[in-house]
């Protein structure tokens, strides 16, 4: 008995902390494909295959009466829920889902596959600031090694419906990384996708909740995880480790993709120059944003060569100036160093996390939007878009 399938699925396969919740937005925001949180469809696959095999009579999961049947039931129910979002397709990002890659390759034979590989050591430094966890290191390593393996010798085995991508590479040119990855998938690529990742509306549930305090794509993460210190390890796990790192392209040790912003340091940023002659820039060239927010704002900028500076947003009086000992009325403070100050408006850090760790610390009335707003007025020119507002000071 034939079971007829909706569409042909696209997957999302890769490690934990590899950067499937961020691959997930960006897919998801395709008009045609529909990419949900987490659905561990790999467990769910297993669990119907013996279901079914129960049913059927079936000596094996993978006998086609067994797959036919759960290809169906899975596709009928996500294909339903695609549906309602207005796509034609689904895509499929759990992590786990590396491990079961045969029993979906005999459900979804005809399936195709966005690989997403990451630098182990990055890998690992991601899974031990979320866990708080330095004793994870070996055991994120060994399943880094498994998963990376397996990956590899799927993609070895199925190269025309396999796309590998590095996490490293998507976020420090995504627009060049992204438009043959949509056209594997058979989509169409749109540079004002990018524009709308972190504000079009997606499925809530498992995943990386980090991501809904972004509002771009950050790089700060890469090369975090050059100092993890090794000697924890058994010889023979590093040796697997740089064996499929150089397999991947991979240094030994990450780098950051841009040496030359790190050298630089984000105490580089002159407070000055920002509040006195780039802000000024900015408003005069945003007038409508500024004017949205029709309210005052004393910024104290901490640490050496700091200060406070009261910024009118108010239609009638749009104004910068320097504030003496926090003087002057306003209806929100902002208190933040200068070098975290840099690190925000070049999209290093992120606000909203900034907030929640005290970092940035807000006092006053708060208008979510509003204060949405400032930041993006503040927001400096990414080196790679080519975009220049106001006069530009050299890093002291």
């Amino acid at each position: 008995m034939s079971h007829k399938r909706r569409t042909d699925p696209a997957f999302i396969v890769s490690c934990s902390r590899s950067g499937s919740t961020l691959l997930r937005f960006i897919v998801d925001t395709a008009p045609d494909i529909y990419c949900p949180s987490e659905l561990f469809l790999g467990d769910a696959a297993l669990s119907l295959a013996v279901f079914f095999r129960g049913l059927t009579g079936s000596e094996s999961i993978y006998d086609s009466a067994v797959t036919e049947r759960v290809g169906a039931f899975l596709d009928e129910q996500i294909s339903s829920y695609a549906a309602r979002r207005g796509k034609r397709r689904w895509c499929e990002k759990t992590p786990g889902n590396a491990l079961h890659l045969p029993l979906i390759e005999a459900v979804f034979p005809s399936a195709t596959y966005l690989c997403l590989h990451r630098h182990a050591l990055d890998v690992a430094h991601s899974a031990i600031k979320v866990t708080g966890k330095p004793d994870l290191l070996p055991v994120t390593i060994r399943q880094w090694i498994e998963t990376s393996r397996v990956l590899l010798d799927f993609e070895r085995g199925h190269p025309s419906r396999c796309h590998r991508l590095r996490y490293e590479d998507l976020v420090a040119a995504p627009g060049e990384v992204l438009p043959p990855l949509f056209a594997f998938l058979g989509a169409r690529w749109d540079n004002r996708l990018l524009d709308t990742v972190f504000t079009a509306e997606h499925d809530r549930g498992l995943g990386d909740p980090h991501i809904r305090f972004s509002d771009r794509i950050y790089r700060s993460s890469v090369g975090q995880g050059a100092g993890l210190d090794l000697e924890s390890l058994p010889p023979e796990i590093v040796a697997k480790m740089m064996q499929i790192l150089d397999e991947l392209g991979y240094a030994a040790t990450p780098a950051s993709p841009e040496p030359a912003a790190a050298a630089a340091g984000s105490e580089a940023l002159s407070a000055a120059w920002l509040f006195e002659t780039f802000l000024p820039a900015r408003l005069a060239a945003m007038p409508a944003a500024s004017a949205a927010v029709n309210d005052t704002i004393l910024f104290e900028i901490e640490g050496p060569e700091g200060g406070s500076w009261l910024v009118d947003l108010r239609p009638a009086a749009s104004s910068v100036s320097r504030s003496h000992n926090g003087a002057g009325v306003a209806s929100l403070t902002i208190t933040i160093s200068r070098g975290d100050l840099g690190e925000v408006l070049r999209g290093e850090l992120n606000a909203s996390m900034a907030t929640l760790t005290g970092r940035l610390r807000i006092s006053g009335k708060v208008d979510p939007i509003a204060l949405a707003t400032v930041l993006q007025l503040f927001r400096l020119p990414d080196a790679n878009s080519g975009q220049a507002v106001g006069a530009r000071e050299p890093p002291a």
